[in-house]
């Protein structure tokens, strides 16, 4: 729902988008016990964020994560929406 449409063509529709997210690449996300997020650069159509988050496993993982506003007459007008997520940088234990 908050994919950009020209990255829904990636992760969509939601079954493909399920065994994504619950895949080795992005698994991490899914009940994690933190994380932190650090606005690297935006203007006024794209951001980019870094993400760090602490998994379960309590190891910590960096992503870039990038959203851009949605320009196009429709219900998503003027809505921001992932157009990109990095492959996860492993970043060590917290422990």
């Amino acid at each position: 729902e908050f994919a950009h449409p020209n990255n829904q063509k990636n992760t969509g529709p939601l079954n493909k988008f399920k065994t994504m997210i619950k895949g080795k690449s992005y698994r991490m996300l899914l009940n994690h016990l933190d994380h932190k997020v650090v606005k690297i650069r935006s203007n006024d159509l794209m951001a980019i964020f870094e993400v760090t988050v602490l998994d379960k496993d309590k190891v910590y993982y960096k992503f870039n994560w990038t959203v851009e506003k949605y320009t196009t007459k429709g219900p998503l007008q003027d809505c921001w929406l992932t157009t990109m997520v990095s492959a996860p940088m492993p970043l060590g234990s917290s422990i």
